[in-house]
């Protein structure tokens, strides 16, 4: 009850009061691109660390203490160095915070590294810094000011030993007025304790710039320029700028703050791109304290979007007489963003949110830099991958970052940093803070082009008790754009007031929207819908980035991963196995993206673009360089028009007749009446077919089935991959886009090649292939081959006695681990890639280039993997599975061995759906295992002891329930 008291009643008094902030700091709402008195304090100040916390007490902030060293402003200090002195400080602060971390999230997400293992440089502060600073002569009769544009996470500040202002959020910036303590022309001396330890009581910001999502580092300092401005005893406090398109206007809205005076007027005058006027505008200022609105018209207004990103610049004056009291020049665009009828749709037109995920990752500089054009080369090469959108991981991107966007066309999401459940802990005064923080983000960043939507926080499922409030907040102070209570749900709860739109997880950890229907959803949910956190496609780490990482982040992860290559003896063919996990996440993203805009939703979400620490998931590396896609490949399945391949399969027979339909998935280019599309099948260079299609109508806002169409597949011998290219030429100009494809041969070996042979299979193996059968006891020793799916003592014997086997289920006796196709997520399971060794003679007449490509996606699919390390024989595997680099385990879905005078070939393919689906691959795959098992070439090298296997043969022949046994390390029971 008190909950809901609190969010309805109290909001209006509560939201009048976060208007100031606590110790005399005011909030900076808008940044001013142009001010005219200022004075930049970047560069070198004076620093001292406090790691005994004594700096308070000891009046560190008086003049005559010695500061031990100079740091740069802004920057992390972490990255410039500064570290705990004492190994037991450093000690005694890691078991502390491990302790506190594991008691609110339940587990510490480092794999059990120390925070000195993850950063270069540990310290969480307090830090001391000083500065000198002379006010300028002209400045007398202004009030000057004292700008912290950020600090990670609280300061509190004193100017010539007295305390002037205190600030507790890293989010946003903060002024204090030093009149009373500085004269124009006077030096002062300013000092800035920052604390970067987070106090829960009042502190509920919690999010990947300050915490760096589950690396859980903690690092400090002024991170954001500081400066020395001033201003008149009237000022322009704050100024909104709200597009109209059907009336072509500019609505200004100008809060005036000081002494007031009745002679007091306004003017804009806005600039087109080029600097041209091309409005103007004057009236008398409000008296009552109201907002002054101008409403400037904008003639033939050119609109802001991703592809025309059109910035207009707003030059505003407060007048007195003809005298400038103060100014503002503010850029902006012209669009409009709305949600309507389950659409999104920018400037009145269906788009399409090609977006993917920032989790704030600076690898060298800890905290985002201050450069806007370190911030344009990050956009820049987002763009030429061909996304529009990005979601901002549970925090609010700096000015900088804002302003490259709106050069770019890049719309953005950023999110307050509340992470799963708001952290509150019970006190009132966090809910405070939290609600300030929201009210003062919006207002400082409302008039970039480039935020299109505000969001409360991440995978926040079932909302929370302040979420209400927030929503009214925003609406009220920007109703011009979509709010929605958590980035991450479900369609539970779907019609709440305080979610705009939905961003749903789909089932991401498990599929790779591959022919299974990922993203189908009902269709009357009534609001738009994007896919949260897509893929997390996590390939292996790349060894030679270690020489890049330099004072910030430490790549642990990178480190562990190379120790534990160099161990298992497999550093020589590391590259080889990071090139085809590239090659397999290039697939899975590709699926992926795919059947997302072959759907009904609004938006995606890829996760992520950049590399994570531990998790590297992105479609760059951490610094920015392509993993398995170049941009123009990506940009086939990620651009305004994208053509998508409808098919029910990826495996055909020589002399099938196949069916496909072609879909084209159309937003922002306009619709065309006069299409063409032209398809060719190739092999190789080799055109083999080809059809056109002319004169078709293509929509725009949505995505459109093209007529389908049948081939009959060339006869090819052997096996091969063919790829099918498909190009849509109109008005808009061409794309393109390929796909693979694989034929198989009819005319299977096996029958040509063991005749007077007999071959058996058990009474499982029959559906896999035909045989004569085998209904228990001895194996006869005329048998040329036994198929089987269990590994017991008649089989034992017959490969004693020099049988040959082939072994379609490893459990019980090996020990296994289920997997699927598509690469690990970030939780570490599943594989980072696969190696299939064409050369050899069981595998060369299948279609591969080294790995498995979508060719064995049912093979794969709910499979085994055979872990190989703890057998008595160092096994190499026909097919590896590549592990996970937390382990790297020697993993096999085929391997071959000797056991007594006998042959052993065994397999984790899951033959039963992949034959049970008459998949051309997996018939054809088991095809040539029989004919290798069968010849003179199936000579295994390694040699597994009759008597190991004897053993774990033993204990799994009792019937079920009968023994729990350890099989070398790996625990089973039967």
């Amino acid at each position: 009850m008190r909950r809901r008291e609190f969010c309805a009643g109290a909001l209006g008094g509560l939201l009048l009061s976060l208007q100031r902030s606590v110790l005399g700091a005011q909030p900076l709402f808008v940044p001013a691109s142009y001010v005219p008195f200022s004075v930049d304090l970047s560069g070198e100040w004076e620093f001292r660390i406090d790691p005994l916390d004594v700096g308070l007490t000891e009046r560190w902030f008086e003049t005559p203490v010695s500061f031990e060293r100079k740091i740069q402003v802004p920057g992390a200090w972490n990255a410039q160095g500064v570290a705990f002195k004492s190994e037991e400080q450093l000690r005694e602060y890691e078991d502390k915070s491990q302790k506190e971390r594991m008691a609110m999230h339940d587990v510490v997400m480092s794999d059990g590294h120390p925070e000195s293992d993850r950063l270069f440089h540990v310290y969480p502060g307090p830090g001391w810094y000083r500065k000198k600073v002379t006010i300028p002569d002209d400045w007398k009769g202004k009030v000057p000011w004292l700008v912290f544009a950020g600090v990670h996470r609280e300061a509190d500040v004193w100017v010539n030993n007295q305390p002037v202002g205190a600030h507790r959020s890293y989010l946003t910036p903060f002024r204090i007025d030093i009149s009373s303590h500085a004269k124009a022309g006077e030096t002062i001396t300013v000092v800035a304790r920052v604390d970067a330890r987070r106090k829960r009581e009042v502190d509920p910001l919690l999010g990947c710039m300050d915490t760096l999502d589950f690396l859980y580092v903690t690092w400090g300092g002024i991170h954001r320029p500081v400066t020395l401005e001033a201003t008149a005893q009237s000022r322009i406090e704050d100024v909104f700028i709200l597009p109209h398109l059907a009336t072509e206007t500019a609505e200004i809205r100008i809060s005036i703050r000081g002494k007031k005076a009745a002679r007091f007027a306004v003017a804009t005058e806005i600039l087109d791109a080029e600097g041209v006027s091309v409005a103007s505008v004057q009236q008398a200022a409000t008296d009552d304290g109201a907002e002054t609105v101008l409403m400037p018209r904008l003639a033939k207004a050119k609109l802001w979007s991703p592809e025309t990103p059109y910035l207009y610049t707003a030059q505003i004056q407060l007048l007195s007489g003809t005298e400038v009291i103060d100014a503002r020049s503010i850029r902006f665009g012209m669009r409009e963003f709305k949600v309507e009828a389950g659409n999104f749709l920018l400037n009145g037109k269906p788009i399409f949110l090609r977006g993917y995920g920032d989790d704030c990752i600076f690898p060298n500089t800890i905290c985002p830099p201050t450069e806007t054009s370190e911030f344009r080369t990050h956009l820049s090469r987002a763009r030429e991958y061909g996304f529009n959108y990005v979601r901002h991981h549970s925090w609010i991107p700096p000015k900088e970052y804002l302003d490259a966007a709106d050069e770019l066309g890049m719309m953005l999401q950023p999110e307050f940093p509340f992470v799963g459940r708001p952290d509150f802990s019970g006190a009132p005064e966090a809910r405070r803070v939290a609600l300030e923080q929201w009210i003062e983000a919006i207002q400082r960043n409302r008039n970039h082009p480039s935020i299109v939507t505000w969001c409360m926080g991440n995978e926040i499922y079932n909302s929370f008790d302040l979420a209400p409030a927030m929503y009214e907040a925003a609406k009220r102070l920007d109703p011009s754009r979509p709010v929605i209570d958590t980035d991450g749900c479900d369609f539970k709860n779907k019609d709440r007031k305080t979610l705009d739109f939905m961003v749903v997880q789909f089932n991401e950890g498990d599929s790779m929207g591959y022919q299974d229907g990922k993203y189908s959803f009902p269709s009357d949910i009534g609001k738009p819908v994007i896919a949260h956190e897509m893929g997390y496609f996590a390939t292996l780490p790349d060894l030679a980035q270690l020489k890049l990482f330099e004072n910030g982040l430490r790549p642990y992860w990178i480190f562990d991963t190379q120790a534990l290559a160099q161990q298992k003896g497999v550093l020589d063919v590391y590259a080889d196995w990071l090139a085809v996990s590239y090659r397999l996440q290039a697939v899975s993203l590709k699926s992926n993206v795919e059947a997302a805009r072959r759907s009904s939703l609004k938006g995606t979400s890829v996760w992520l673009f950049q590399d994570y620490p531990n998790c590297a998931e992105g479609v760059t590396d951490m610094f920015l360089r392509p993993k398995g896609l170049p941009p123009e490949e990506f940009r086939k399945f990620n651009s305004p028009t994208v053509l998508l391949l409808d098919a029910p399969r990826r495996n055909w027979w020589s002399g099938e007749t196949a069916e496909f339909k072609f879909v084209v998935s159309r937003f922002e280019d306009a619709p065309s009446d006069r299409a063409k599309l032209h398809w060719v099948l190739k092999s190789g260079s080799a055109t083999l077919l080809e059809g056109v299609q002319e004169n078709l109508q293509i929509h725009s806002g949505g995505v459109q089935e093209l007529s389908s169409f049948q081939l009959e597949v060339p006869a090819r011998f052997p096996s091969e991959r063919l790829t099918l290219t498909a190009e849509l030429i109109d008005a808009n100009g061409k794309i393109e886009n390929s796909w693979n494809l694989w034929v198989f041969p009819k005319e299977l070996l096996t029958e040509t090649t063991h005749k007077g042979r007999t071959v058996r299979c058990d009474t499982s193996c029959a559906k896999y292939f035909s045989a004569q059968g085998y209904s228990g006891g001895t194996i006869p020793l005329e048998t040329g081959l036994f198929i089987t799916t269990k590994l017991d003592e008649e089989v034992l014997e017959y490969l004693k006695s020099g049988g040959r086997v082939l072994l379609l289920e490893p459990e019980p006796v090996f020990p296994t681990e289920e997997t699927d196709f598509r690469l690990s997520a970030w939780d570490g399971k599943g594989p980072a890639g696969t190696i299939f060794d064409a050369k050899h003679p069981a595998l060369s007449a299948m279609p591969s280039e080294g790995w498995c490509d979508l060719q064995f996606y049912s093979l794969i699919q709910r499979s085994k993997t055979i872990l190989l390390d703890s057998l008595p024989a160092k096994i190499q595997p026909l097919v590896r599975c590549i592990d996970r680099p937390t382990r790297l385990a020697n993993r096999a879905y085929l391997f071959e061995a000797q056991v007594g005078r006998g042959k052993l070939l065994v397999s984790g393919f899951n033959f039963a759906e992949s034959i049970g689906s008459k998949d051309p691959a997996g018939i054809f795959l088991l095809d040539r295992l029989v004919h290798y098992t069968l010849g003179p070439e199936f000579e295994p090298k390694a040699v597994i002891p009759e008597a190991a296997l004897k053993a774990d043969v033993m204990k799994v022949s009792l019937a079920p329930g009968e023994v729990s046994f350890r099989h070398r390390g790996y625990s089973r029971s039967t």
